[in-house]
This record gives C-alpha cells, sequence and structure tokens, in this order.
C-alpha cells in the first residue's frame, strides 16, 4: 500500500506585530505566539498564547510583554504532567527519608497520581489551563482533582509554571465528593458477621469492631502491642499498602494523635487470650510476632483481609460490609451508647483534631445529646401545641 506523504510543518510567521508570531493549523484555525530575547543570556524565547484571533492576541501579548518586563514569565518549558508528577514524588520520598513525612504520604500521592497520569501524562504543563483542569473534574474526581492542584503548585515553585491553573476555577467547577450517611451495623447484623466468620479471620473482624482499629493498624499489631492484663491495645504502627512490597512492612503512622492506647473490652481480651493459645501451639506466638499473620508468621496482606470480611458477610446474609464500617459501628457505640465527649471519641479513633470527629459524627452526638432535649422543649411549647387536639 502506498504510503501517504507526511505533510510539512507550518512555520510561525510575523503577524504584523513587533514579537508577535501567527501560525495556520492543520484544522483551519491560528495560533499566535508571543517571542521575546532574554536580556541576560541572548536567548530567545517563546510562548505559545491561547488566542485564537488577532486582536485576543495582541491583549494577551501586552500582558505577558509587562511579566516578561517584570521578571514574572516563566520560561518556555515542553516538561509533561507525567515528568513533573515524577519529579514531585522524588521529591516527597527524600523528605520521606528526612523523617519530615509519613511513608503512608508518599503511598496516597503515588496512588492518586496515577489517575493523574493516565488522563494528562503527556500534556504539557504549560499547555494545561482553568479549562482544561474543569473539563476533566468529573473524571478526576476529588482525590484526582487533590494531586493535580497539589502537583501544579509544586510546578509554580520549580518554575514551570507562573500560577495554578487550579485557582481559577469558580466553586461550581471543582469536583465535590457527596456526603454521605454514615451508616453501622446494629448487633444483630454484627452477631450474623461473626457467625460467619472462620478462624483467625472472625478475632480480626472482632477485634476491629470492639477497638475500632483502622484496617492497617490492625493488620500491624503485634503481641508486644498487646496489653492483656491491663486492657490495652497499643496503636503504634501501620501496614504499608504499598504494591511492590511483599509482604508489606511496618510503617509509622501518618499523625502524632494516631499513636494512642485502646482500651478493650473484657470480652475481647478474653477472646485474644484464647486465640493467643492457639497461636502458641503453632508455633506463631512471640513478643514480635504480628498477631495476624500467614503459615510462616509474614504479616496478613490487606487485600486478603477484605476478601475474607466480604465472604464472611455473604455467608452471614450481611450486606454492605467493610473494616471502615465497623470502626463508624465502634464510634457509634463510644457516642450513643457510653456518651463519651468528642474528645475523648477522638483520642480512642486516632484522629488528628476532634473537629474530625466531630465533622464525620456531628449527627451521632446531636442524636445522643440534644435529640430528646430538642424534642422535649418543642412540645411544651406554644408553636408545638399549634397541633394539639382541640377541647
Amino acid at each position: 500500500m502506498q504510503q501517504q506523504p507526511k505533510r510539512a510543518r507550518v512555520s510561525w510567521q510575523s503577524a504584523g506585530v513587533p514579537n508577535l508570531r501567527v501560525r495556520s493549523n492543520r484544522d483551519g484555525s491560528l495560533s499566535f505566539a508571543h517571542y521575546w530575547t532574554d536580556t541576560a543570556t541572548g536567548k530567545q524565547h517563546q510562548r505559545t498564547l491561547s488566542a485564537t484571533k488577532l486582536g485576543d492576541a495582541k491583549r494577551e501579548q501586552r500582558v505577558l510583554a509587562v511579566d516578561v518586563d517584570k521578571g514574572r514569565a516563566v520560561r518556555p518549558s515542553r516538561i509533561t504532567v507525567e515528568q513533573a508528577a515524577d519529579e514531585l514524588i522524588a521529591s516527597i520520598a527524600a523528605q520521606v527519608s528526612s523523617g519530615q513525612k509519613a511513608e503512608r504520604t508518599l503511598e496516597a500521592m503515588e496512588y492518586r497520581l496515577a489517575r493523574v497520569k493516565r488522563l494528562l501524562g503527556r500534556r504539557e504543563v504549560q499547555k494545561i489551563n482553568a479549562d482544561t483542569v474543569s473539563s476533566l473534574s468529573g473524571d478526576l474526581g476529588v482525590p484526582g482533582y487533590t494531586a493535580l492542584r497539589r502537583l501544579l503548585s509544586f510546578c509554580v515553585r520549580r518554575g514551570y509554571v507562573l500560577e495554578n491553573p487550579c485557582s481559577k476555577l469558580e466553586r461550581g467547577e471543582r469536583p465535590t465528593r457527596a456526603r454521605r450517611e454514615i451508616c453501622v451495623l446494629d448487633h444483630l447484623a454484627l452477631r450474623k458477621l461473626l457467625d460467619g466468620s472462620r478462624g483467625s479471620w472472625r478475632v480480626l473482624i472482632a477485634l476491629v469492631a470492639f477497638s475500632g482499629l483502622r484496617q492497617m493498624e490492625a493488620l500491624a499489631l503485634r503481641w508486644q502491642d498487646v496489653d492483656l492484663e491491663n486492657g490495652y491495645l497499643r496503636v503504634r504502627h501501620q501496614l504499608s499498602r504499598a504494591r511492590a512490597e511483599k509482604p508489606a512492612r511496618l510503617v509509622p503512622l501518618k499523625t502524632g494523635a494516631a499513636l494512642r492506647d485502646v482500651v478493650m473490652t473484657p470480652q475481647l481480651a478474653t477472646l485474644l487470650r484464647e486465640y493467643r493459645l492457639a497461636q502458641l501451639s503453632a508455633g506463631l506466638h512471640g513478643p514480635g510476632r504480628f498477631v495476624f499473620c500467614t503459615s510462616h508468621g509474614t504479616p496478613i496482606n490487606h487485600r486478603n483481609a477484605t476478601r475474607a470480611i466480604n465472604a464472611a458477610a455473604k455467608r452471614g446474609g450481611v450486606t454492605a460490609v467493610g473494616f471502615h464500617l465497623l470502626r463508624h459501628g465502634f464510634a457509634s457505640y463510644l457516642i450513643v451508647d457510653l456518651g463519651l465527649d468528642v474528645v475523648q471519641v477522638s483520642r480512642q479513633l486516632g484522629h488528628a483534631r476532634p473537629s474530625i470527629t466531630l465533622d464525620t459524627y456531628s449527627h451521632l452526638f446531636d442524636q445522643a445529646r440534644h435529640a430528646e432535649d430538642i424534642r422535649s422543649r418543642m412540645a411544651s411549647s406554644a408553636f408545638g401545641r399549634v397541633l394539639e387536639a382541640r377541647t
């Protein structure tokens, strides 16, 4: 088959205005560019403008020329989103190595930037504007948008772009996370879930349900962290979620508030004593050993734990179950059943600030402390008596 000849690249030409060039594109549209000479180095630079008409290009050029004169214009660069993302990851990795950031921060950023790379990886950073971000906000979602905004701020600091396009978005153009009502398992559903679980998985599910630990915190527990005599679980580490690490290793907690001692119920302590005897007979018990481990003594993979709780829910006839749902259930128990205040609940859950606890579980605090009071006061008011039957 005869190959089609390649079209010659259309070169830039003078637009009849000083320092302004124009080029005809294949689709018939026009592109304009402002060019200038760096007085310090003598090198010539060119910046493509967003305008497609001469009048708009002249106005945009005047603004850019002022930035060039005042040193506010960045040098042209063809660095792509993918290359800039790799630089950001390397920068965060260096901060992790020096102890400035937690390893989970690096893992989370790598995961979120993967979506950004899929959507914008080959796009040059300097060609991303507010319209680009707005058009992709739905595909990015809140995690992807947050990562892109962080990446573009990094590019501003590196001098690749002059400003962050995300700052120009209107409120309605930014993706938002839908606020969903937090559901919890009632006592019957929790019992069904435990009845459907098997072996060590039942112990893990019970521990999360009655301690509120995060999944990776529970999987990181070692027997030296379990104080059965005084009834505490000492949360000191979490497991890494990095896919390349098999088995996963212990990493620091994300915040200092996550380092805590969680009070155990006597029933949970009894369950752990029985489980410890089984681990001892299997040769898997020791102060430095993981509480939940494979037959080789390595920590359990979090994906296997997720599969196990899904299987237990299916056997027990319970729907929509996950480890984080069990954590919400424990929070509900602390707030509604025990009536603890927000600071006490925040310490048990390991939130960075009590305000996070209050924002997440405000409806439960309202249910526990205010609903009944509001209801009785409304009933005794003149407004509430309007609906009373007339005698």
